[in-house]
């Protein structure tokens, strides 16, 4: 589970004051962007590390702003470059899927890893998945069940439910607690874990 976009809390102030606009304030203006992208996009112009990644994010998906990925990795790379981890995560997920560049799955899971130690969960969730699929690394089941249960830990039940399925073959009681509980929470595919070991379902990668 991949999500680039990660929520945030902005600011909302007009465009006013008659000062000269730069140029990613002059662009979400041109695109009618929200006041909160907009001032995401001030912001940029003044230090990329004060909203060009979440911008990146923004152009990345084409969301609020039309689609662009070539400049979401502009954004992304001067963000990352400032030391920003939503930038480094965006990039890192550039790498991962070939967007604007060769996939690199080490270069993404070296970008994810710095997000991830910086908090954001998606990036500890995705690097599990590098390692459970031996992406860009040899596999390990062990070290994907440790980057799970951060997410897990961090009380993503997005995160407990691949933790869940790894967990099975060595502790079944503790695996379906934990699915049982993802969900009850709402979290889909742990309703759809329990029914696969229970015999009525086809499992978390159905589709």
């Amino acid at each position: 589970m991949t999500k680039p976009m990660l929520g945030v809390i902005a600011v909302l102030v007009g465009c006013g004051g008659g000062k000269k606009m730069g140029t990613e304030e002059t662009l979400a203006v041109k695109a009618k962007a929200p006041p909160e992208v907009v001032q995401r996009a001030r912001d940029c112009d003044k230090s990329p590390k004060q909203g060009c990644g979440r911008l990146a994010g923004q152009y990345l998906m084409g969301q609020t702003v039309p689609k662009d990925t070539a400049r979401a990795r502009m954004l992304a790379e001067k963000a990352c470059g400032a030391g920003d981890q939503i930038g480094c995560f965006n990039l890192g997920y550039m790498y991962s899927h070939g967007v604007e560049m060769k996939q690199d799955f080490a270069k993404a899971g070296e970008l994810y890893q710095g997000a991830c130690g910086a908090g954001i969960m998606d990036a500890c969730y995705n690097i599990g998945e590098f390692e459970e699929l031996g992406q860009g690394r040899e596999q390990s089941l062990e070290r994907a069940m440790a980057q799970y249960k951060t997410v897990c830990d961090h009380g993503e039940q997005w995160g407990c439910v691949p933790l869940a399925r790894l967990l099975k073959p060595s502790d079944e009681a503790a695996a379906r607690a934990m699915a049982d509980k993802a969900c009850k929470a709402g979290e889909k595919d742990g309703c759809k874990l329990i029914e696969e070991w229970d015999g009525g379902g086809t499992g978390v990668n159905a589709p």
